[in-house]
């Protein structure tokens, strides 16, 4: 992958645990995020609220190798506060518009 220019890298996961890290059930979905991870210029993750506190088989990333997350409006607060905390920018997306909170 070293050959590879990424600028803007959109990614999903199964997991996000704010401990163990990103996670992925597929280990060569799993291999090929670290990869792209590594080289990608910007980092942005999508998932859903359902997603935090939740683990999957590999590791392939922590939540502070990402520069945005971008989730739906049920996210919980305290996890929000948490991203922010590790200086990751987020931004909550209803079906209308989006709204950033950090």
């Amino acid at each position: 992958m070293s050959g590879y220019y990424v600028d803007k890298l959109f990614l999903s996961c199964k997991g996000v645990d704010f401990d163990r890290g990103l996670s992925e059930s597929n280990e060569l979905q799993g291999s090929m995020k670290k990869s792209m991870i590594t080289i990608a210029k910007t980092r942005y993750l999508l998932v859903d609220h359902s997603k935090f506190e939740a683990n999957a088989l590999m590791v392939f990333g922590r939540l502070e190798d990402i520069e945005e997350v971008i989730t739906d409006e049920d996210v919980d607060m305290s996890v929000l506060t948490r991203i922010q905390h590790l200086g990751v920018r987020g931004t909550t997306a209803s079906n209308v518009k989006l709204t950033r909170w950090s």
